[in-house]
């Protein structure tokens, strides 16, 4: 798995890659591409925002956030 910290944290606010999965619309396969790759592609942002912010308790995202920690862990790779 690649070292995406962030992305495993909230895979697991979800419920795990199932539970995103659904709450995407989605496969599990899918969401394990991204943890897998470290990042989600930007035209999924949107989307993973809204249903992150549905979650109880919500999870409130904002696209720098996606932005910013997928710069640090491609840093920390190149280390």
């Amino acid at each position: 798995m690649a070292h995406a910290p962030h992305l495993e944290r909230l895979v697991a606010a979800f419920g795990g890659q199932n539970a995103m999965a659904r709450a995407l619309g989605t496969s599990q396969g899918t969401v394990w591409g991204w943890l897998k790759g470290g990042y989600v592609p930007s035209r999924r942002i949107p989307e993973v925002i809204d249903a992150a912010a549905r979650l109880n308790p919500p999870v409130v995202l904002t696209h720098a956030d996606f932005f910013a920690a997928a710069k640090a862990a491609s840093g920390a790779k190149a280390a």
